[in-house]
């Protein structure tokens, strides 16, 4: 609810049921004995639109039915009405069609007619009007009490604002469902999935720039696509972020930019910058530990929390990375908010550190590769508050989101990362984005996550991010990378990891060469200087990254040099990739503990290099689930057996 300081607080229940008390005392629908349904259908005859009313769904039993029905008019759709009857369903849908008409005029004209309003409260106006529109078609019980937060874009040349996206929610996805399907939504916090819902209109933007139609993209001189300099993206949250910002800004004062508005490092305490988890069923944050960032189903049984980064964490990262992420960066480049709009709690210094200055020095002395840079965007706070008056006791978890793509709401129950109410994958998951992506780029049958690590700039700096909090902060970033291993044929390899409980998918390829895209007969010359590898996604829930160490140790000799068995060359050397500086650490310290512990005769010799510098090609298809599809092959029998 939009609310000045000194205005009277209302719910939305409560405001659309004074609406429609109105309507019925309203004199000129009493005298002319019209209900409704009888004015919508007037009304739509006056402006010319087509009127119709359409079923969502139709539930319960024969003699208690249920009906939802909603308001098609023109080419809008408009809020549903819940009855027992369809009549019924179709003049509470008409009520709450009147409803939001009267609440876009008054709207209109009370947001241009306000000359005081700075930046922060009209992005502020344009979210909270967008989602108390949406919000009357769904009960508020199943809403709850929660963050809202959203994107805008802003069209300098033509003085528009828009809504693209917006969210509630401040839970996430408990152990029992995590995985790396890429079909659960994890973080249903209201930031990230407000982020989601934006990536989704970014898809449909390129879609536009591709067909030549009006697009907020045009080409870049390196053939990706640039944001237009007339377009400017701003971000609103009614809550300072979880995380950095939440836990140490004031909450019983507002402190305000200075006169010269300019981003400072505040920073009172030791453990102020640090990087925080988020709690897997309430609110609040702890911080990281670098040495153990990867948890196994055992570690959760012991009483470890399910960790998802916080949110002011991943907002520094769209400071530094951009919002669109690494899989978007193969075709566009980074885009950086422009304005953070914040409601309450609000401590200028605390929220700049929190969302974008944490890395400054660091970046100084350590530049970001090109194009990316170390975004410093506007920072405000709004006056305009987001209240939902409801009993805490009886709120539901569940969080929503709209997006401008679809027009439509959808709501995800954090518990189990799926849409409401059918379990369904949501279509903000990273399986259901990825799809977005294959439907306007070849990908090569190349994996979600392939194509993520495609783009090595991208990469590179988000290593570079990395090792800045570990350096500066002593906290490290989660990972949920995969594992990459070399050590002989990667037949063997692979038929020997595909039976353990929480490997999930096993790509066999090659990595560690010079040459781009290099096929097995060119690596088999040993003249590309790549490794036979496997690449890994697996569930840290069930196997952690140490239990894979160490099956890979124990299936092949780490002692002989560019060598197994009878196989000789450098494409059968032992090596570890690692995608970052955890697995680099784990990696690290396992091989040292087998020196130390004289567990082999002869110095180990396997290589530890990073992944980002050594891409990943995926092997022809014939060399995938070898084994499983040749299981009389003699030579894979041998050594797995």
């Amino acid at each position: 609810m939009i609310s000045n300081d000194n205005d009277e607080i209302q719910t939305i229940e409560q405001s659309y049921e004074d609406f429609i008390l109105d309507l019925k005392l309203d004199p000129s629908i009493t005298i002319l004995s019209k209900n409704s349904l009888s004015l919508l259908n007037e009304y739509a005859q006056l402006n010319g639109q087509k009127l119709s009313f359409q079923v969502i769904s139709q539930s319960g039993q024969n003699h208690q039915p249920s009906f939802a029905i909603a308001v098609l008019l023109g080419d809008r759709q408009f809020s549903a009405g819940f009855a027992s009857t369809k009549r019924e369903a179709c003049i509470e849908a008409a009520n709450k069609t009147f409803y939001q008409l009267s609440l876009d005029a008054r709207q209109s004209l009370r947001f241009t007619t306000n000359r005081d309003c700075t930046l922060f409260d009209h992005i502020a106006s344009k979210i909270l009007s967008t989602y108390r529109d949406l919000c009357i078609s769904v009960p508020l019980e199943l809403i709850g009490c929660k963050v809202l937060a959203g994107f805008i874009i802003e069209k300098i040349d033509e003085q528009t604002f828009t809504v693209i996206s917006l969210a509630t929610g401040n839970k996430c996805a408990g152990g029992s469902v995590l995985s790396t399907t890429g079909l659960v939504v994890h973080d249903s916090h209201a930031e990230q999935l407000a982020r989601r819902g934006f990536i989704r209109y970014l898809y449909g933007q390129i879609e536009s720039f591709q067909k030549n139609k009006e697009s907020i993209f045009e080409k870049a001189d390196d053939n990706r696509l640039v944001l237009k300099s007339t377009i400017h993206i701003h971000f609103y949250t009614s809550f300072a972020p979880c995380g950095d910002s939440a836990l140490f800004t004031p909450r019983d004062k507002i402190t305000e930019a200075t006169l010269k508005n300019e981003h400072e490092l505040h920073r009172t305490a030791r453990v102020q910058g640090q990087l925080r988890s988020k709690f897997e069923n309430g609110e609040g944050t702890i911080p990281t530990d670098p040495k153990s960032t990867i948890l196994s189903l055992d570690a959760i049984r012991n009483g470890q929390h399910v960790r998802h980064m916080s949110c002011s964490d991943k907002i520094v990262r769209w400071n530094i990375l951009g919002i669109q992420g690494a899989l978007l960066s193969n075709r566009i480049q980074p885009i950086y908010l422009n304005s953070i709009t914040i409601g309450f709690p609000f401590h200028y210094g605390h929220l700049c550190r929190a969302l974008c200055c944490r890395l400054h020095d660091y970046f100084n002395s350590n530049p970001l590769l090109k194009p990316y840079r170390l975004n410093h965007p506007l920072i405000g706070h709004t006056k305009l508050k987001w209240k939902e008056e409801i009993n805490r006791s009886n709120n539901s978890y569940d969080s929503l989101n709209w997006n401008i793509k679809e027009k439509s709401i959808e709501l995800i129950e954090p518990s189990s990362g799926k849409r409401k109410p059918n379990q369904q994958p949501s279509r903000l998951c990273k399986s259901h984005i990825f799809q977005l992506y294959k439907n306007i780029y070849s990908t090569d049958n190349k994996s979600y996550d392939q194509m993520k690590k495609a783009s090595i700039t991208y990469q590179q700096c988000k290593y570079q991010m990395f090792q800045g909090f570990e350096l500066y902060y002593s906290t490290g970033w989660i990972s949920k990378d995969p594992s990459t291993f070399g050590g002989g044929c990667f037949w063997c390899l692979e038929a020997v990891f595909q039976r353990l409980k929480g490997v999930e998918k096993i790509v066999s390829g090659y990595a560690g060469g010079h040459k781009q895209e290099p096929s097995y007969q060119e690596v088999c010359t040993g003249s590309t200087n790549h490794a036979e590898v496997i690449q890994i996604s697996f569930d840290p829930q069930t196997i952690a990254y140490k239990q894979l160490l160490n099956v890979f140790f124990h299936i092949h000799d780490p002692t002989t040099k560019d060598r197994q068995g009878t196989d000789v060359g450098t494409q059968y050397r032992s090596v570890i990739f690692y995608h970052d500086s955890v697995q680099q650490k784990e990696a690290e310290m396992f091989k040292a503990h087998l020196a130390d512990e004289n567990v082999y005769e002869d110095p180990i010799v396997t290589e530890i290099l990073p992944m980002e510098n050594h891409p990943f090609y995926s092997a022809e298809e014939y060399h995938q689930n070898y084994f499983q599809r040749n299981p009389s092959q003699g030579y894979c029998s041998t050594v797995v057996k």
